[in-house]
């Protein structure tokens, strides 16, 4: 059974779970984060037209939506909490009014990218060091001066005689291929590394076949891509959620999803999709908690049937 936690604009104090354990259960929250407070979420507004097909290796067109930027939402809420704001001397403006910190930063992502598909990787690489990597015809950006803060180095880390530098950047690789064959890994062993008060930002690439309400009211199923931002995981003998933010969703919320021990969803809109891959970014310093905390317990459990209403819009999303 899936929750969601609601957002309210209130003030109150804000406390890290991090590793919490009761008898035969286990929780692993993000540094400063709960259920109530601390995690970040923009959401999509839906603008502009749906992408159109790629065609081979040529450039798209410049799209100016932001249907398929989940990337650059995630990308987003991580870079806010894990505190690698623009450099001294460089502004950013919230130009798309999506609001606060991590709104701004969305809007940079969409002023400078095609609206099209991506990863979390590509838009901290380009937050880095101003380049994107292999993805270049995906996830190019459409401008020369944008991202470039900080530095490839500090990013992916460097090797020299003298010197090891570590980077920012860490990833699971591929837990499933393109056709949803798991190829292994520890899905559950990377969500407890990179939780549990560790001082990473997650997020997480989805893929596989869902079942979708069309316009009709007749539901179809569809394979996706998309990324989400996980903030807790928690287990209890065999019994594993996750719990995450999502750009789809037009909500300010924090929803409660089952996995299982490969990271299939077994519940919500994402039921029959899998965990594909997990990116992290190590914090600039220190993490910085969303400072608008969320009010007393105010759930909602469902099916995900009122997620399928929101994914009427989404008919042409493939990311």
């Amino acid at each position: 059974m899936k929750k969601r936690y609601l957002a309210a604009l209130v003030t109150m104090g804000v406390m890290g779970m991090g590793s919490v354990s009761t008898a035969g259960a286990a929780s692993f929250w993000a540094t400063g984060v709960n259920e109530q407070a601390g995690w970040w979420d923009v959401n999509k507004k839906w603008e502009g037209s749906p992408p159109t097909q790629k065609q081979g290796f040529f450039p798209q067109p410049r799209q100016d939506g932001d249907h398929v930027l989940s990337w650059a939402a995630t990308a987003a809420n991580i870079l806010s909490y894990t505190n690698w704001s623009p450099t001294a001397g460089r502004t950013i403006n919230d130009t798309h009014n999506y609001g606060g910190e991590n709104g701004r930063y969305m809007s940079y992502f969409r002023d400078n990218f095609r609206d099209t598909t991506g990863s979390m990787k590509d838009g901290w690489s380009w937050w880095f060091s101003g380049q994107t990597g292999w993805l270049s015809q995906t996830a190019a950006p459409v401008t020369r001066d944008g991202g470039g803060f900080y530095s490839d180095a500090q990013f992916n880390g460097s090797w020299s005689p003298w010197e090891r530098q570590v980077g920012a950047y860490h990833g699971s690789g591929r837990y499933y291929n393109q056709f949803g064959y798991f190829l292994g890994g520890n899905v559950l062993g990377d969500l407890r590394t990179y939780l549990g008060d560790s001082g990473w930002g997650v997020g997480l690439g989805i893929e596989g076949e869902i079942s979708c309400l069309g316009p009709g009211g007749q539901q179809y199923s569809k394979r996706i891509g998309h990324a989400v931002t996980v903030w807790g995981f928690e287990e209890e003998g065999s019994n594993y959620s996750i719990w995450i933010t999502d750009s789809n969703d037009q909500e300010l919320a924090l929803v409660k999803y089952a996995i299982d021990d490969h990271g299939n969803f077994l519940d919500g809109i994402y039921a029959g999709a899998h965990i594909a891959e997990l990116q992290a970014l190590a914090s600039n310093g220190g993490v910085s908690p969303n400072a608008v905390p969320i009010p007393g317990a105010v759930w909602l459990l469902g099916t995900g049937l009122v997620g399928l209403v929101g994914m009427r819009r989404r008919k042409g999303e493939q990311e």
